[in-house]
């Protein structure tokens, strides 16, 4: 009698843990869904916000700018910026954020359960982040270098297609080809 009440309350157990972790799973797919959601409408309210400020900025810029600046290249780097701020709002407050939040509070629970683990995971947080700053920089150069050659050629790119006309009938499409050749 003594083992099949142990039996019936280690199913008992193994049922009620089931099916906590499932209902936990499906309120963290509910949340993710919703933060999802907001993270969106957040970046992209946020992205328009800015991208309105930087073309109120171009349009104030003087004659000689828009003159001498590629439009193409200026519509690509607007573009790319609206993406790229859009991005980051989204990857970082709203995802990065929740789970660097989740990560301190498992790092303080453990902490309290059994601090030595909790010292060597807060330890390897903490490793983490330094390491992750410390590589931001070097970083942050080379995207920048790989962004402007990536803008100098959809420039180029876009300038070409938009006055391919002039070059034929200058008969120069040998040297755009090149040109573009050489932008990629």
């Amino acid at each position: 009698a003594i083992d099949a009440a142990m039996a019936k309350a280690a199913v008992e157990s193994l049922a009620l843990f089931v099916g906590t972790w499932l209902a936990m799973m499906l309120m963290a797919a509910i949340l993710q869904a919703i933060n999802s959601h907001k993270s969106d409408v957040l970046g992209y309210a946020l992205g328009q916000e800015e991208l309105e400020r930087v073309i109120g900025k171009i349009l104030m810029k003087p004659l000689a700018f828009h003159v001498s600046e590629k439009q193409a290249g200026l519509r690509e780097a607007v573009n790319k910026f609206h993406e790229r701020l859009t991005l980051s709002v989204v990857r970082f407050v709203c995802d990065a954020m929740p789970s660097t939040l989740m990560v301190i509070a498992v790092t303080g629970a453990l902490a309290v359960i059994a601090p030595i683990a909790g010292a060597v995971t807060f330890a390897a947080f903490v490793v983490t982040v330094v390491v992750s700053v410390r590589a931001l920089p070097e970083s942050i150069r080379r995207q920048k270098c790989f962004l402007s050659a990536e803008q100098s050629a959809h420039g180029r790119t876009w300038d070409a297609l938009a006055h391919v006309g002039v070059a034929k009938s200058c008969g120069n499409e040998t040297h755009e080809a090149r040109t573009f050749a050489d932008a990629i």
